[in-house]
């Protein structure tokens, strides 16, 4: 996990700099690429796809210990979709990415309660009954294509070049060494972070659990459990308004020049509906057609696609020219091996 980790941050890293110096702001954010457009919003409604439905599985573990499978919460599945349509409505009223400031703060404080929750969990096992006291603790993967679903993992979480391209506009400085600086102090604390959560909640359930859905495994008679329920869906939430403000924000300016409020709002309602309709088909195997589609347009937005267009911009001018070479040829085959894990499982 550690090194999965390490090398999926610096993949991030290289990508966004690549992204970055190559000024794929301009295609995604500016009036550029219709394509590129396109691919961004896909992999938008992806990822808003699996949040919408990571928050129904969250307010699952939260709401059937207490009050059993018969209520309003786990019974009728539009219930999620009027939680995340209100939880994100808001955001049709802000101008700029960077004017989510309180979803931001949101975001940090439901950071923390996971955070809190895993070490306290953390400390209670060290207390009761010590460090692996069955020896199950695995300190290598040695299944490949367990260490690629944890390269996939990771890519995701450090995916932050376009968010980053979003709000740069924005900054008083906008020079690319100070965006570059705003990249590697994010993702530095989302490394830290996010790696201290799987990393200790490993040394609880000793590889036995996804990490990914970590707090769905604690004991549901501690109130700690409820905490960092809370913390995952509350970071759903604001995770995937995001998404849906970038998503509908590119919807935009994909068909309209101008952005009033009867067109935002009108680009807002149709990437909610759109989610909402692809959420009802996202079960058994049609889950594999969204993963591979989404995967296919976040893995070529994220990782492919900015060594390309350096490439195509400066060719092999300084050595970022020949690690683009180098990059786009791990990023195919890493991909493939990504895509190929999805289709496995």
């Amino acid at each position: 996990m550690t090194i999965t980790a390490v090398l999926g941050l610096i993949l991030n890293l290289v990508a966004s700099a690549l992204f970055i110096r190559t000024d794929i702001a301009h295609d995604a954010f500016g009036h550029g690429s219709i394509g590129i457009r396109i691919v961004f919003i896909i992999a938008l409604v992806y990822s808003s796809i699996l949040l919408m439905h990571h928050t129904k599985t969250t307010i699952h573990s939260i709401v059937i210990p207490r009050l059993g499978d018969g209520t309003i919460l786990t019974s009728h599945p539009f219930i999620y979709y009027c939680i995340c349509t209100a939880f994100s409505l808001p955001v049709i009223f802000l101008k700029r990415f960077v004017d989510m400031n309180l979803y931001f703060i949101l975001a940090n404080i439901a950071e923390m309660l996971v955070l809190a929750t895993v070490i306290y969990f953390f400390v209670k096992d060290m207390k009761d009954t010590g460090f692996n006291p069955e020896k199950k603790l695995q300190w290598f993967v040695k299944d490949f294509w367990e260490t690629i679903h944890g390269f996939a993992t990771w890519i995701v979480i450090f995916w932050i070049g376009p968010f980053i391209c979003a709000i740069s506009k924005y900054l008083k400085d906008t020079k690319q060494s100070t965006i570059m600086n705003v990249v590697y102090s994010s993702s530095a604390l989302a490394f830290i972070v996010n790696f201290a959560i799987p990393l200790l909640g490993h040394f609880h359930f000793y590889g036995i659990c996804d990490e990914e859905l970590i707090t769905g495994f604690y004991d549901e008679k501690y109130a700690m459990t409820t905490v960092g329920h809370v913390g995952v869906l509350i970071n759903a939430l604001v995770t995937n308004a995001g998404y849906i403000f970038l998503a509908s924000n590119e919807l935009t300016q994909l068909f309209h020049k101008n952005e009033s409020l009867f067109v935002k709002l009108w680009s807002y309602l149709t990437i909610i509906l759109l989610n909402c309709l692809l959420l009802t088909y996202f079960e058994g195997r049609n889950e594999l057609y969204f993963e591979i589609v989404g995967n296919i347009s976040y893995l070529f937005f994220s990782l492919i696609l900015p060594p390309i267009l350096y490439l195509k911009a400066f060719k092999f001018r300084e050595i970022w020219g020949f690690i683009s070479v180098f990059f786009l040829v791990f990023a195919v085959a890493l991909s493939c091996c990504i895509i190929y894990v999805h289709i496995i499982e």
